[in-house]
């Protein structure tokens, strides 16, 4: 944990000092680790799993002022990061390549596609980047499972510490409809394995209940698709439906293709 910071609740809004920063953290202990959460002022996602000595890191940052407030928060937590694992990697290089400077050194672990479109990237020397196998492993010395999830990201899972860190299937607060039903067959899974603590790479950290909001809202999104005439309708009934909700853009991205 922090040298300087008390955690006295289950999530626990962590500012940093500087002035102009654009995101935030949350900091929810579990068992035996800790589970940091970063999201940028766009909703991107990373996350730490802290152990009495070591550092995880899961997915870098999307630009430049996220990677610098996350080295920050890095530093502070001044402990080794023994692995940094890329759940995917997007063909422009914009989607969690910002290194923050604290891991610039850590190895990285993906699965081999992933791999292989980092190393066309350039952004890392290629014996930084290492094969992740799906399968169990220790991670911070805890037994984790890795498997292949939505749009073959890479999901882990803690079962003893009830953590579940799934990149497109756990989209808490932040639009994400799914047209082709993938994403609410897997998280109706995960709601039958006990999880307590859900983390995604867009919007909200979820507890106990994250499957059931986001099972909910995909089922919200497809009776919104079919009783709409066009992609206009169907998301102003969305939106009305989670005002609250960030990252609109991804239903102008995504609705249109539901009515071609």
């Amino acid at each position: 944990m922090f040298k300087q910071l008390a955690v006295t609740a289950t999530t626990v809004a962590v500012m940093l000092s500087a002035p102009a920063q654009a995101g935030s953290f949350s900091i929810n202990p579990l068992k035996t680790v800790t589970v940091h959460s970063y999201t940028s002022n766009h909703g991107s996602n990373s996350h730490i799993i802290e152990s009495a000595d070591s550092l995880t890191l899961l997915d870098f940052s999307s630009d430049p002022q996220s990677a610098q407030e996350l080295s920050d928060y890095l530093d502070r937590l001044d402990k080794p990061i023994t692995k940094v694992i890329v759940s995917h990697v997007h063909g422009d290089g914009q989607h969690h390549t910002a290194v923050p400077a604290a891991a610039a050194k850590a190895p990285i672990y993906t699965f081999a596609n992933t791999k292989s479109e980092l190393e066309q990237l350039g952004l890392y020397p290629k014996a930084q980047i290492n094969v992740l196998k799906p399968g169990e492993q220790l991670t911070n010395g805890i037994k984790a499972n890795f498997s292949v999830g939505a749009g073959d990201t890479v999901t882990l899972s803690m079962p003893t510490e009830g953590l579940l860190w799934s990149h497109h299937s756990m989209y808490i607060g932040f639009h994400l409809p799914d047209l082709s039903g993938q994403y609410l067959a897997m998280v109706e899974n995960y709601s039958n394995n006990g999880y307590q603590l859900y983390i995604g790479g867009h919007g909200k950290v979820g507890g106990p209940k994250a499957p059931q909001v986001f099972a909910n809202y995909q089922r919200f999104c497809a009776e919104a698709v079919k009783s709409s005439v066009d992609a206009a309708e169907a998301k102003a009934k969305i939106v009305a439906q989670y005002p609250d909700w960030q990252g609109d853009f991804m239903l102008d991205m995504i609705l249109p293709h539901a009515y071609k």
